[in-house]
């Protein structure tokens, strides 16, 4: 429905959409505070994300593959946490100020103004519910990236480092214990969330053991498994980063283009 077919229902036909969603709103403080709160997600991951790329040029993906490859994972989700809540602290921002713009309209009946205020924060407030999934991958990746830096960290400081090396295993063997350890991780989650973003991680997982679980069976060679996972994983960003911005730009540039000359 069209924001302006919303406020020309009737009071019962409104109520059938359930919560406080049935009622009428002016302003965007709910969103000014989940804005806020993803901001604070956004401060840790940047400090995460800050940790790790400052360790990982001197880690040798070589010889420390698993350590390598928890740091690259760790990086990689700390990005789309910040991409996600700068973009949604940003826009929020945006429509606060289009929306104070129209609350100091002068010469207009006052009627007209809180009605176009009113439609204005239906249609944002439908734009931002396609994001909820995204939202909570942002508040899931936060822990995910402190969970992996946390395991680079134990990586670093293994009593049976020593005895590891010593048998010689091969760089796909790390890294299927790699994938292996973040199936541990992932599946319980999406069991217990069910949320889309563990399914993707599990999923990868999984494809990430068959992989490596065959070069090191079956083919046996000394292809670099633990430095081309860590590239692939380190290579997500590029991906996701424009995909997360398009996803944002494309209902909210266009709004705010229909409301304000200044975007």
């Amino acid at each position: 429905q069209k924001p302006q077919q919303v406020w020309a229902q009737s009071p019962s036909a409104r109520s059938s959409i359930g919560g406080e969603e049935k009622f009428e709103h002016t302003g965007f403080g709910h969103l000014e505070a989940i804005a806020s709160a993803s901001a604070s997600l956004g401060l840790i991951s940047t400090l995460v994300f800050s940790l790790c790329v400052s360790c990982i040029h001197g880690v040798d993906a070589k010889n420390h593959p698993v350590k390598a490859n928890f740091l690259c994972l760790a990086t990689s989700l700390s990005t789309y946490t910040v991409c996600y809540s700068l973009l949604e602290y940003y826009y929020v921002q945006m429509f606060m100020g289009v929306e104070k713009f129209m609350e100091n309209r002068l010469g207009g009946d006052e009627e007209e103004i809180l009605h176009d205020r009113k439609v204005l924060v239906v249609a944002v407030r439908r734009a931002f519910a396609t994001f909820n999934t995204m939202r909570g991958a942002a508040r899931n990746s936060m822990w995910c990236g402190l969970i992996c830096l946390v395991i680079s960290s134990m990586a670093q400081v293994n009593p049976l480092q020593e005895t590891m090396e010593a048998s010689q295993h091969s760089s796909s063997v790390s890294t299927c214990m790699v994938f292996g350890i973040c199936l541990l991780f992932g599946a319980p989650a999406w069991f217990v969330t069910g949320s889309p973003d563990f399914k993707v991680y599990t999923l990868c997982s999984l494809a990430g053991i068959l992989a490596a679980g065959v070069e090191a069976t079956i083919i046996k060679s000394d292809f670099p498994t633990g430095r081309v996972s860590a590239l692939l994983v380190l290579c997500a960003p590029v991906i996701f980063v424009p995909y997360t911005v398009l996803v944002f730009r494309r209902p909210l540039l266009g709004l705010l283009k229909k409301y304000s000359q200044v975007y």
